[in-house]
Protein backbone atom coordinates (compact mmCIF):
# COMPACT_ATOMS: atom_id res chain seq x y z
CA UNK A 1 0.00 0.00 0.00
CA UNK A 2 0.92 3.58 -0.66
CA UNK A 3 -0.12 7.07 0.57
CA UNK A 4 -1.04 9.68 -1.88
CA UNK A 5 -0.67 13.18 -0.55
CA UNK A 6 -1.89 16.40 -1.76
CA UNK A 7 -0.87 20.05 -0.36
CA UNK A 8 -3.83 22.45 -1.13
CA UNK A 9 -2.61 25.80 -1.15
CA UNK A 10 -3.27 28.36 1.25
CA UNK A 11 -5.38 30.57 -1.14
CA UNK A 12 -7.77 27.91 -1.60
CA UNK A 13 -10.71 27.50 0.36
CA UNK A 14 -11.25 24.80 2.24
CA UNK A 15 -12.57 21.70 0.48
CA UNK A 16 -16.88 21.98 1.07
CA UNK A 17 -18.37 17.87 2.37
CA UNK A 18 -19.30 16.96 -0.77
CA UNK A 19 -15.72 17.79 -2.47
CA UNK A 20 -14.14 15.54 0.22
CA UNK A 21 -16.77 12.55 -0.78
CA UNK A 22 -14.94 12.59 -4.24
CA UNK A 23 -11.66 11.46 -2.47
CA UNK A 24 -12.86 10.08 0.76
CA UNK A 25 -15.36 7.39 1.85
CA UNK A 26 -17.90 9.83 3.41
CA UNK A 27 -18.43 7.51 6.37
CA UNK A 28 -15.32 7.43 7.60
CA UNK A 29 -13.67 10.64 6.53
CA UNK A 30 -12.14 13.12 9.31
CA UNK A 31 -10.05 15.87 9.64
CA UNK A 32 -8.41 18.44 11.72
CA UNK A 33 -6.52 21.37 12.34
CA UNK A 34 -3.23 20.81 12.70
CA UNK A 35 0.60 22.42 13.30
CA UNK A 36 -0.71 24.37 15.86
CA UNK A 37 -3.67 25.60 13.22
CA UNK A 38 -1.39 26.37 10.58
CA UNK A 39 -2.91 23.70 8.61
CA UNK A 40 -5.81 21.20 8.14
CA UNK A 41 -5.51 17.64 7.08
CA UNK A 42 -8.01 14.82 6.35
CA UNK A 43 -7.93 11.32 5.65
CA UNK A 44 -10.39 8.15 5.83
CA UNK A 45 -7.79 5.31 6.40
CA UNK A 46 -8.70 3.34 3.80
CA UNK A 47 -6.62 1.31 1.29
CA UNK A 48 -8.79 2.57 -2.25
CA UNK A 49 -9.00 1.05 -5.36
CA UNK A 50 -5.62 1.81 -6.98
CA UNK A 51 -4.01 0.29 -3.96
CA UNK A 52 -3.56 4.31 -2.00
CA UNK A 53 -3.90 5.54 1.04
CA UNK A 54 -5.10 8.96 0.57
CA UNK A 55 -4.29 12.40 2.56
CA UNK A 56 -5.62 16.08 2.02
CA UNK A 57 -3.41 19.13 3.57
CA UNK A 58 -4.84 22.29 3.70
CA UNK A 59 -1.88 24.96 3.94
CA UNK A 60 -3.36 28.19 5.97
CA UNK A 61 0.08 29.77 7.49
CA UNK A 62 2.63 26.49 7.15
CA UNK A 63 6.22 27.45 6.09
CA UNK A 64 7.89 25.38 3.92
CA UNK A 65 9.82 22.97 6.16
CA UNK A 66 6.37 22.67 8.37
CA UNK A 67 4.47 21.45 5.65
CA UNK A 68 7.17 19.21 4.60
CA UNK A 69 7.22 18.01 8.42
CA UNK A 70 3.50 17.24 8.53
CA UNK A 71 3.46 15.20 5.05
CA UNK A 72 6.02 13.38 6.62
CA UNK A 73 4.05 12.82 9.74
CA UNK A 74 0.81 11.96 8.02
CA UNK A 75 3.11 9.01 6.34
CA UNK A 76 4.56 8.19 8.82
CA UNK A 77 0.83 7.33 10.57
CA UNK A 78 -0.04 5.32 7.29
CA UNK A 79 3.08 3.14 7.84
CA UNK A 80 1.94 2.37 11.66
CA UNK A 81 -1.39 1.94 10.43
CA UNK A 82 -0.08 -0.68 7.68
CA UNK A 83 1.97 -2.45 10.36
CA UNK A 84 -1.05 -2.86 12.93
CA UNK A 85 -2.99 -4.04 10.10
CA UNK A 86 -0.39 -6.54 9.24
CA UNK A 87 -0.41 -8.09 12.52
CA UNK A 88 -4.29 -8.40 13.36
CA UNK A 89 -4.03 -11.70 11.23
CA UNK A 90 -1.79 -12.85 13.93
CA UNK A 91 -3.35 -11.32 17.03
CA UNK A 92 -6.73 -13.43 15.72
CA UNK A 93 -5.03 -16.34 15.70
CA UNK A 94 -3.71 -15.92 19.40
CA UNK A 95 -6.71 -14.81 20.74
CA UNK A 96 -8.33 -18.46 20.80
CA UNK A 97 -5.94 -20.08 22.29
CA UNK A 98 -5.22 -17.11 24.91
CA UNK A 99 -8.77 -17.30 25.30
CA UNK A 100 -8.41 -21.07 26.60
CA UNK A 101 -5.45 -20.87 28.74
CA UNK A 102 -7.42 -17.39 30.20
CA UNK A 103 -10.94 -19.72 31.28
CA UNK A 104 -8.28 -22.64 32.46
CA UNK A 105 -6.23 -20.24 35.05
CA UNK A 106 -9.79 -18.74 36.47
CA UNK A 107 -10.71 -22.29 36.71
CA UNK A 108 -7.38 -23.12 38.60
CA UNK A 109 -7.36 -20.14 40.81
CA UNK A 110 -10.85 -20.61 41.49
CA UNK A 111 -9.86 -24.20 42.95
CA UNK A 112 -7.16 -23.09 44.62
CA UNK A 113 -9.53 -20.85 46.50
CA UNK A 114 -11.50 -23.53 47.71
CA UNK A 115 -9.11 -26.41 49.15
CA UNK A 116 -6.74 -26.44 51.93
CA UNK A 117 -2.93 -26.54 51.13
CA UNK A 118 -1.08 -29.75 50.92
CA UNK A 119 -1.19 -32.30 47.88
CA UNK A 120 -4.30 -31.22 45.64
CA UNK A 121 -2.41 -27.83 45.84
CA UNK A 122 0.59 -29.13 44.58
CA UNK A 123 -1.49 -30.68 41.64
CA UNK A 124 -3.10 -27.52 40.80
CA UNK A 125 0.33 -25.38 40.61
CA UNK A 126 1.99 -28.02 38.31
CA UNK A 127 -1.13 -28.03 36.31
CA UNK A 128 -0.67 -24.15 35.89
CA UNK A 129 3.22 -24.16 35.36
CA UNK A 130 2.46 -26.48 32.43
CA UNK A 131 0.34 -23.85 31.05
CA UNK A 132 2.85 -21.38 31.78
CA UNK A 133 5.12 -23.22 29.07
CA UNK A 134 2.79 -23.40 26.08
Amino acid sequence: MGIHVALLPRDRPAPKPEELARYFAADSTTGSRVSGGAAEAWTDFREHGDGFGRRLIRDISLTPRQAGRLAQRLLEIGTYQLLALLTLPVAREASAPLGEADRELEAIIAEMQRMEHGAAERTLLERLDRKSHV
